[in-house]
C-alpha cells in the first residue's frame, strides 16, 4: 500500500501517502519532499479493483 486516494482530477489521482512508505518507493513514484499529498498519473495504473489501485509494475 503505498496512500489513500483523496481526489480525482481529471486524469490524476491525488494521494496522501502512506506513513510507512519507503524512500525508494517514493523516488520510483517520483514524489520528493515533505508533501501532504501527491499526484498519481493515470498512466501509472495497472487496473482498478473494488477499492483498491494497482499500480504497474515498471513505471
Amino acid at each position: 500500500m503505498i496512500g489513500t486516494v483523496t481526489a480525482v482530477k481529471g486524469n490524476r489521482l491525488h494521494v496522501k501517502p502512506d506513513t510507512g512508505l519507503t524512500g525508494n518507493i517514493r523516488q520510483m513514484l517520483g514524489w520528493e519532499g515533505d508533501e501532504e499529498e501527491y499526484e498519481l498519473r493515470h498512466d501509472a495504473v495497472d487496473k482498478i479493483s473494488g477499492n483498491e489501485i494497482h499500480l504497474k509494475k515498471n513505471i
